[in-house]
């Protein structure tokens, strides 16, 4: 789990409820969509880890706008009001963070964030094939194009971190270098 104590144990419960009420997948699927909207506007994440920012139905209400297109699942929404009337939103993410946690690994989903310089699909499928193979798991494939890498792919797992990017390559380079010059003076 990534979060703390409390988030843990609310996570739990909220996973346990959604499994008896036949939403987890469904839950899993808008919980993934809150956390990424919560990563790239941390303003929004701000605004829900804070029950002085707004009433709980305004926050409730930018919940249902970040999964556009969709109905925010009233579990959700009842999660978000339960953690609220006991002043606990702050742990909000950290929950919905450890809610990801127990469904991959009650669904054999192994999360799998992918660096590439440029769009490679094949290392995607790649990746994907591995995973299966390696650990009897379905990958989840998180992809993000950062051309700073230069090249190659850096790929992130748990707490596992497999760097083979050019940039790297090259800052190893630098230093050994650097270190060698020290050395011959």
């Amino acid at each position: 789990m990534n979060g703390g104590l409390i988030a843990g144990r609310y996570a739990k419960a909220f996973y346990t409820f959604t499994q008896k009420e036949k939403a987890s997948e469904a839950v899993y699927a808008q919980v993934r969509i809150l956390l990424g909207a919560m990563d790239s506007v941390p303003r929004l994440r701000e605004v829900l880890q804070d029950e002085r920012s707004a009433p709980a139905d305004e926050r409730i209400a930018l919940m249902r706008q970040a999964v556009a297109g969709q109905q925010l699942c009233p579990q959700i929404a009842d999660f978000y009001r339960l953690l609220d009337s006991r002043s606990r939103t702050e742990n909000f993410q950290l929950a919905l963070l450890d809610y990801t946690d127990l469904y991959c690994a009650e669904h054999s989903i192994l999360p799998v964030k992918l660096t590439v310089a440029r769009e490679n699909p094949a290392l995607v499928a790649l990746v994907e094939r591995n995973v299966k193979k390696d650990f009897g798991m379905q990958a989840l494939v998180d992809c993000k194009v950062d051309p700073e890498i230069i090249g190659g792919f850096v790929v992130r797992s748990r707490e596992q971190r497999l760097d083979l990017s050019a940039k790297a390559s090259l800052e190893r380079i630098r230093k050994q270098l650097t270190i060698d010059s020290k050395r011959s003076v």
